[in-house]
């Protein structure tokens, strides 16, 4: 079964494409099945995010889902945004939110 730890390798988006394709292949059709398959991927990080949410907060697959994307989706690491879109951004998401207009000695 693939993993999912959610700080490293593959975004959220490839990720539950591929899970996608692991249940498809198990053949998984009952929806509470699904979930408890989908949720024993989660590991490090995304274990945790999962375990800290509010108790029956999840409620069915599309409400699972829109949670994991809506926490792990569109990630990129942080070379990524140095790399696009240069400096003043990689100083941005690393200063909490404080643009930098100059570069440090």
């Amino acid at each position: 079964m693939p993993k999912f730890i959610g700080t490293e390798g593959v975004t959220a988006e490839e990720y539950l494409e591929s899970f996608y394709s692991y249940a498809d292949n198990l053949d998984i059709s009952e929806d509470d099945v699904w979930m408890r398959v989908f949720v024993q991927s989660f590991d490090g990080e995304a274990r945790k995010w999962f375990r800290e949410l509010p108790h029956r907060s999840i409620t069915d697959i599309e409400a699972l889902d829109d949670a994991f994307l809506k926490q792990w989706g569109d990630r990129k690491d942080l070379l990524y945004y140095h790399i696009e879109f240069g400096y003043k951004m990689f100083c941005y998401s690393m200063c909490g939110g404080v643009i930098m207009d100059h570069q440090p000695l």
